[in-house]
């Protein structure tokens, strides 16, 4: 059984995610000279030689964390087995997050690539269960499955090129723009 989480609290949860995420990303990004998102990887914003290191950390940490409300209030909302898979998924995606950020670039035993690897394949995994659920759900509808499988498309995609830095960095913002929406959903459903 999934844990009751509002659609409010989780559409607040996800919502306050997104932003952490995408400040914090900024605030590494904005101070790395000459990134670029063709060249560098995104864990590059949080090598511990990284000018705002911590701010990358720090993103995926907070993000992590944020987004277990969300991810429990989506499968509660959808219900059902699909409901349940999705949110062990999400969950499972958002620890590895938390992970990517607790061990970045240069941490020994390959832990930052291989919570990094296991974030991007359960991020996928967990948009290629909720597709259909989530399409044909009133609560969510086909935005949110035709953005589930724009995920799904960035995570092959991400794997196909051999992990190329630009296609990592769309495949996050696929995964930023499905939560978006999803929380949305989530607030509307709140609203009445």
């Amino acid at each position: 059984m999934i844990p009751r989480i509002p659609a409010r609290t989780g559409a607040a949860f996800g919502l306050v995610a997104i932003a952490a995420w995408a400040s914090l990303y900024g605030v590494a990004a904005s101070s790395y000279a000459g990134y670029d998102p063709r060249v560098n990887f995104l864990s590059d914003l949080g090598h511990p030689l990284a000018p705002n290191a911590w701010a990358f950390n720090a993103a995926c940490i907070l993000a992590g964390l944020l987004y277990v409300p969300y991810s429990l209030s989506v499968g509660h909302v959808l219900g059902g087995r699909a409901g349940l898979a999705g949110s062990a998924l999400l969950l499972a995606a958002n620890g590895f997050l938390v992970l990517v950020g607790v061990f970045p670039e240069e941490s020994p035993n390959n832990l930052h690539f291989i919570a990094s690897a296991a974030f991007f394949l359960l991020l996928t995994l967990s948009a290629g269960v909720l597709a259909l659920p989530l399409h044909a759900s009133r609560a969510f509808g086909p935005g949110s499955g035709i953005l589930a499988g724009a995920v799904v498309a960035g995570g092959v995609v991400l794997v196909a090129s051999r992990v190329d830095p630009l296609w990592e960095h769309v495949a996050v913002g696929l995964g930023l723009t499905w939560s978006l929406w999803n929380a949305g959903r989530l607030l509307r459903l709140a609203a009445g």
